[in-house]
């Protein structure tokens, strides 16, 4: 219903079960607060919770929740293309590999926390990426990779902090970067 238009949907207080939902540029996702709204993927969806293509959105005040769980496959909060985009006080959640963009434009993220990474956390390619304040708790002891992959140009992140075990830390594979 929302392809093509400027959007913001708005989620009260509460978790929302679904099977996954299909996101388009100029789809916004916010929430009451990140302790409060959660959208989680149902148990048995075995597909990603965000799937197409974002850019020109906010994503704020809320919880993305993989459910890892409840899947019988590796599935992800979102693995995609975006474009400009603000991503400002969001835990993502129980994911395999977490959260993965491939950025055509600028991203901005502020006041993020990955907790229950099973696999990979956060993996950044394309260009112009500002990060800051990016925590990460609860990983998986046996399953975790690598908390932060970068094979982007122009990334600036502040402020990272890791209070769990991990196998590595941050993959830097980008130019003009500054950790």
């Amino acid at each position: 219903y929302l392809g093509g238009k400027r959007a913001y949907l708005f989620f009260p207080a509460g978790i929302y079960s679904v099977t996954g939902l299909n996101v388009t540029t100029n789809m916004s996702l916010v929430g009451l607060d990140r302790y409060q709204t959660t959208l989680q993927l149902r148990a048995g969806s075995n597909k990603d919770l965000l799937t197409g293509d974002l850019g020109a959105c906010t994503i704020n005040d809320i919880t993305l929740d993989a459910n890892m769980p409840g899947q019988t496959q590796n599935c992800s909060v979102f693995d995609g293309n975006v474009g400009n985009m603000l991503v400002s006080n969001v835990i993502f959640k129980n994911g395999y590999n977490v959260l993965g963009f491939d950025i055509d434009g600028l991203v901005q993220m502020d006041n993020i926390v990955f907790d229950g990474v099973q696999g990979n956390g956060l993996s950044i390619g394309g260009e112009r990426c500002t990060i800051t304040n990016l925590d990460f708790i609860n990983t998986s002891v046996l399953n975790n990779n690598t908390l932060l992959t970068l094979n982007s140009n122009y990334a600036v992140i502040n402020n990272i902090t890791c209070f769990t075990a991990i196998k590595n830390g941050i993959n830097i594979a980008g130019n003009h970067c500054r950790v």
